[in-house]
């Protein structure tokens, strides 16, 4: 089917319909050749192509664990600044609790 070419305006749309079927099933799209529809293979990505999509994911996923890393830091001061008011007798009570917190 590639190399399949459709004159504009579409006469027989069922065969149109067709053909997008095939394309979705086989890696292939129509292109629209100004006057003329014509099924094409989607090419492959290049080595480029794939080196920006994996640093977009490495990027996005560093930021989340940096922001992560940021929340763990900001609640374990905000913790440390509660102990640091409690007296100790109490702190020492609640010492098990507090080395079981964690983040949800």
């Amino acid at each position: 089917m590639i190399g399949m070419r459709f004159s504009k305006p579409l006469g027989n749309v069922e065969d149109y319909a067709k053909a997008a079927q095939w394309c979705n099933k086989n890696n292939a799209t129509i292109e629209d050749k100004g006057d003329f529809y014509e099924v094409v293979t989607i090419p492959n990505p290049t080595l480029a192509e794939i080196k920006a999509r994996k640093l977009t994911t490495i990027a996005a996923e560093t930021s989340a664990i940096l922001s992560m890393e940021r929340l763990t830091t900001s609640a374990m001061i905000v913790l440390t600044s509660r102990i640091s008011a409690i007296p100790p007798i109490c702190v020492s009570l609640l010492l098990p609790e507090l080395l079981d917190f964690r983040l949800p």
